[in-house]
């Protein structure tokens, strides 16, 4: 399905299955087997932009969605559904683009920045699908495997733009790829024992890069 797909954006140019975009199915199996928040719930954390014209009222331009929000031992994830070809790449051409990784932050600013919600632990991630039995993933010791392979951990984005002694938590964005075969599989089920794994390495990077800066 990865590779018959025209690019990011994930056209079938092959095979279609009853639909020709796959991306909007992926972010609802992510969404299931994450636990996301209700959609009720998930509308507080959409931005907003406005426009104020001269001499008229402020009319909204469009609001930006996240994708899924995970809610666990005191904080919130932001989880970002990408189907990208990076799970059968392995090429970093083929992970989320700049425009992306601000969009990310953007969401971790609004949750952080509005009091109404109260998150003053964010944390942002991508959520790719992969193929754990490709040779490529399998040989490769910088993929970090958990859950049987199921679920593995590539690396973190970040910006040049952003006060690296002041940055917050959500600034990086962590990803993740979820094998694609076990999603299918699995997406009608929260999957706790994923989401332990991908809360925990999260939690671990942070208090890994909150350590160094201590020392530094």
């Amino acid at each position: 399905m990865l590779n018959n797909s025209d690019g990011n954006n994930l056209i079938s140019n092959a095979y279609s299955y009853g639909i020709e975009n796959y991306y909007y199915v992926f972010e609802t199996m992510i969404d299931k087997l994450f636990d996301g928040l209700k959609e009720n719930e998930k509308k507080k954390y959409n931005p907003n932009g406005y426009w104020q014209l001269n001499n008229q009222k402020a009319k909204k331009a469009s609001e930006l969605r996240p994708d899924t929000i995970l809610k666990r031992n005191g904080a919130t994830y932001i989880l970002d559904a990408k189907m990208y070809q990076y799970g059968v790449t392995h090429d970093v051409k083929d992970l989320p683009e700049t425009q992306s990784i601000q969009k990310q932050i953007t969401y971790g600013d609004h949750a952080y920045h509005n009091h109404k919600l109260h998150d003053t632990k964010v944390r942002n991630a991508f959520i790719l699908p992969y193929n754990k039995k490709l040779e490529i993933f399998v040989e490769d010791p910088n993929t970090l495997k958990y859950n049987d392979g199921n679920l593995a951990y590539f690396g973190q984005a970040y910006t040049d733009w952003r006060d690296g002694d002041q940055q917050k938590d959500y600034e990086k964005v962590y990803a993740f790829g979820i094998d694609f075969n076990y999603l299918l599989r699995n997406y009608k089920t929260i999957d706790t024992d994923i989401i332990n794994n991908l809360c925990t390495v999260i939690e671990e990077r942070i208090k890994e890069q909150t350590d160094e800066g201590a020392d530094n």
